[in-house]
C-alpha cells in the first residue's frame, strides 16, 4: 500500500489527483489527515499539537493497513516521517518531496530570509496574522510554478489552513543529532532547483 502524508497548512485532500492516479494503476493507496488538519474533528485545539502527535497519528495509520506500506511524504510529512522511522517505525520504502529535512527547518528559514524576504513575510502573516486568506500571487510563487491555472489556486487557498504554531516552532529548533539517527530504507528524495522553501542543499 502507498501511504501520503501532507506538509504543513494542508490535508489528506491535498494528495486527492494523486489517490486516483495510483489507483487506476493498480496500488492501494491512502492519504491521512493528521489531527487538526482536513476534515479532522480537532481542528479547534490545533496549536496544542506537536510533531509526536502528528507521529502517533502516522503509527495509528499503519496499523491498521495489512502490511508495511510505502511512504510518500511532503514538507512536514517527511519531517514526521523520518521522526517515525528514527524511532524503529517499519516501512518498506520511503518517497520524500520537496521535504523538511531530518535537522528541522533553520536552514530553509534563512535560506528564506536571505533570497525570498517577502515570501517570508508573507507566509507568516498568513500564519500568525488576523487575515486567513493568502493573496493568490504569494500562494503561486511560494509553492507553485509559473503555469498553475488560477482555478488551481483558488481551490488551493480555499482549503489551505493554518498550521501548529507548536509544530512549526518543533520543526524551527536546529537538531543536527538527527542526522545520525536515521535508519536505513530504500529512499527516493526530491527536490526542485525553484523551490523557495527548502533549498536544493536541504
Amino acid at each position: 500500500p502507498l501511504l501520503f502524508l501532507h506538509g504543513a497548512y494542508a490535508g489528506a485532500w491535498c494528495w486527492e489527483s494523486f489517490l486516483e492516479g495510483c489507483a487506476s494503476h493498480g496500488y492501494d493507496a491512502y492519504a491521512l489527515s493528521f489531527r487538526g488538519h482536513g476534515r479532522s474533528p480537532q481542528i479547534a485545539a490545533l496549536d496544542s499539537y506537536g510533531i509526536d502527535d502528528y507521529v502517533q497519528d502516522l503509527e495509528s495509520a499503519i496499523e491498521t493497513l495489512p502490511q508495511s506500506p510505502i511512504l510518500i511524504a511532503h514538507s512536514m510529512g517527511g519531517f514526521v516521517a523520518q521522526r517515525y522511522l528514527s524511532r524503529g517505525g517499519k516501512v518498506a520504502a520511503l518517497a520524500l518531496l520537496a521535504s523538511v529535512p531530518p535537522y528541522g527547518l533553520t536552514g530553509s528559514a534563512l535560506y528564506m530570509g536571505m533570497f525570498y524576504p517577502r515570501l517570508l513575510v508573507g507566509l507568516n502573516q498568513f500564519e500568525f496574522g488576523p487575515d486567513a486568506h493568502p493573496d493568490l500571487n504569494m500562494v503561486r510563487e511560494l509553492l507553485f510554478s509559473a503555469d498553475m491555472t488560477e482555478q488551481k489556486l483558488l481551490e488551493f487557498a480555499a482549503a489551505a489552513q493554518r498550521e501548529s504554531s507548536r509544530a512549526l516552532m518543533e520543526m524551527m529548533l536546529p537538531q543536527p543529532w538527527r542526522l545520525w539517527a536515521m535508519p536505513q530504507v530504500p529512499a527516493l528524495v526530491l527536490g526542485a532547483a525553484n523551490d523557495r522553501v527548502i533549498p536544493e542543499s536541504d
